[in-house]
């Protein structure tokens, strides 16, 4: 397993990394500017990781909490939100400042176990991180504190991601 960064004009490859775990993950990155410094951030391959996309240069990973992932992740309020993983399930909201191995205890904010989210891709909106399970329950989170705002059952199967536009999901 690896990521690589090709030349938009010609297809070469500008940085090749090897990423330590070999489990596969289905996961499109997502690159922000953090605090003056850009990075690209995954997760999946049983861990969540941040890269700087110009050198490919790992800038820190959080192991676990489990082996694969779809969803991409989610960026709002300072935090990053990743949900899903096979076999288990989760939902962990991430402070990004770090740097080399972090840990739950300094860098997880919140995080949900058995929460039932794999397929669909989460979205934030505004306060709120908004998820849908993979068994069609719709779920709104307070953002910074995890604090579930409202529940409601969608329908019997989900696995298309939520979109926010104008503050409407």
């Amino acid at each position: 397993s690896y990521l690589t960064a090709l030349k938009r004009t010609n297809g070469d490859t500008v940085w090749k990394t090897p990423r330590e775990y070999k489990t596969r993950s289905y996961c499109t990155p997502i690159i922000r500017e953090i605090d003056g410094r850009t990075q690209m951030m995954l997760s999946g391959s049983k861990c969540v990781a941040s890269y700087d996309p110009h050198t490919g240069k790992q800038l820190w990973m959080l192991d676990g909490p489990t082996e694969q992932f779809v969803a991409s992740l989610v960026y709002n309020k300072g935090l990053i939100f990743m949900t899903g993983g096979f076999p288990d399930h989760h939902i962990m909201a991430i402070d990004p400042r770090g740097s080399g191995k972090i840990t739950n205890e300094s860098h997880v904010k919140w995080h949900y176990k058995k929460a039932d989210a794999y397929v669909p891709s989460p979205i934030a909106c505004g306060d709120y991180f908004l998820i849908v399970s993979d068994a069609g329950i719709g779920t709104c989170y307070d953002a910074v504190s995890g604090k579930i705002q409202w529940q409601e059952r969608l329908g019997p199967h989900y696995s298309a991601s939520l979109v926010t536009a104008n503050g409407l999901v």
